[in-house]
Parts: structure tokens; sequence; C-alpha cells
């Protein structure tokens, strides 16, 4: 994917260091994706250098991560894409 010279690229690495299954929830597409202990999954957000990049809250049960504002986000785990590939559309302006 080409970027346009005002965009970003950026990644961020979520492991499960507990000692229980949680999930990560990524924002606005509502997608779920089950955390067990010990894995991780890399997110690769790519869109206009705006806001600060992802949001991550905490959640009893997971993490929720959020993308910005015309964003479009991968998902990877060990390798393999997950979720809905390739047809993410870029996070709407909310304001």
């Amino acid at each position: 994917m080409s970027l346009p010279a005002e965009a970003i690229e950026t990644c961020i690495a979520v492991r499960n260091l507990g000692s229980r299954e949680i999930v990560l929830y990524l924002e606005p597409w509502g997608e779920e994706f089950p955390m067990a202990v010990q894995t991780e999954i890399v997110l690769v957000g790519r869109g206009p250098h705006k806001g600060s990049g992802f949001s991550v809250d905490y959640r009893e049960d997971g993490l929720v991560v959020s993308a910005w504002t015309g964003s479009v986000v991968q998902v990877f785990s060990q390798g393999e894409e997950l979720g809905d590939v390739g047809h993410r559309p870029p996070v709407p302006d909310f304001d």
C-alpha cells in the first residue's frame, strides 16, 4: 500500500502475559480476537498523520485497541493475518 506524504504507518504489539485468556477488541470495526496466555497480536495501522495513532484501553476481560480517523488496520498473529482481511474501511471522522 502506497501512503501519501502526510500519512504514517505505525505498529503495536500486544501480548497476553496474564494467567488467563483475554480478548482484544478492535474498534471501530467491532472485531474480537481471543488471546490465549503467552500470545502476541501485532497491529499495523496506516493513515493520516493526526492524533496519537492507536489508543489502548483496559477492560477486565481484555483490551480495546482503537484506530485513528482515516486509518486502516491489519491484524497479525504468528505471521498470519486475522479477521476481516482487506475489508476494513478507513475509520470515519466521528466528530
